[in-house]
C-alpha cells in the first residue's frame, strides 16, 4: 500500500488538518463515481481527533473478456483463469465448425464480479441428410431430374434434352447410353 496525505476539511488553531492514509484501491461505479469500501477509524471519529486513518478501497472488476469465434476449451480455460465461473449450452447450426462459442453472456467488456457464471452457447454442426445438388444421380455434368431426357437433334421426344456429350457414371435411367460405353447423345 502506498501512504498519502489526504488533506481534511476540519480545522484546527486555523490550519487545515492532515491526515496520513494508506490507500488500497478504489472502486469505481458508472460514470465515473467512487465509493470507499471500508475506512479505519469508524466514520463515528470525528476529523479534528483523527492524526492518521487507514483507508481500505475495492478494485473496480475487470472487463470480461470476448471468446466468441474460440474453441470451447480454450474459452473456459480463459474464463476460469480470470476467476469465472463457465455454463455451456449447445446451439445446432448448419455450417461453420463443431465447438466453437457462438455467443457469451454476459457480454464481452461488461464487468462482471469474479466468481460470476458466464454462459457459453457452442456449435454443434449437423450435416443436411438430403443431397445438396438437384442432379440426377448417375450423369456428368448435372442432368436435374425430370420425367424423360433425349439427345437434342435425336428422335426422342422430350421433354427435356440433352445438348452435347454427358457422362453416364452410374445407372442411366434416361436410357442415353444406348451403346453401353459411358457416354451418351455422343
Amino acid at each position: 500500500m502506498k501512504d498519502v496525505l489526504v488533506r481534511t476539511g476540519a480545522r484546527r488553531g486555523g490550519r487545515a488538518l492532515r491526515m496520513a492514509a494508506s490507500v488500497a484501491v478504489l472502486v469505481l461505479g458508472a460514470a465515473g463515481t467512487a465509493a470507499v469500501a471500508e475506512a479505519t477509524p469508524a466514520d463515528s471519529t470525528t476529523a479534528a481527533s483523527v492524526t492518521s486513518a487507514r483507508l481500505l478501497l475495492a478494485q473496480r472488476n475487470p472487463a470480461l473478456p470476448s471468446v466468441v469465434g474460440k474453441t470451447k476449451a480454450k474459452a473456459v480455460s480463459v474464463l476460469k483463469a480470470r476467476g469465472y465461473k463457465v455454463k455451456t449450452k449447445t446451439k445446432t447450426v448448419k455450417r461453420g465448425k463443431n465447438g466453437v462459442v457462438l455467443s457469451q453472456s454476459p457480454k464481452a467488456r461488461t464487468r462482471p464480479a469474479p466468481g460470476s457464471t458466464i454462459t457459453l452457447t457452442i456449435s454443434k454442426v449437423t450435416k443436411s441428410t438430403k443431397s445438396s445438388s438437384n442432379c440426377t444421380p448417375g450423369y456428368s455434368p448435372c442432368l436435374p431430374p425430370a420425367s424423360d431426357y433425349d439427345c437434342a437433334g435425336g428422335s426422342g421426344n422430350g421433354p427435356e434434352y440433352v445438348y452435347g456429350t454427358v457422362q453416364v457414371t452410374g445407372s442411366d435411367p434416361y436410357d442415353l447410353d444406348r451403346d453401353g460405353d459411358g457416354y451418351g447423345c455422343d
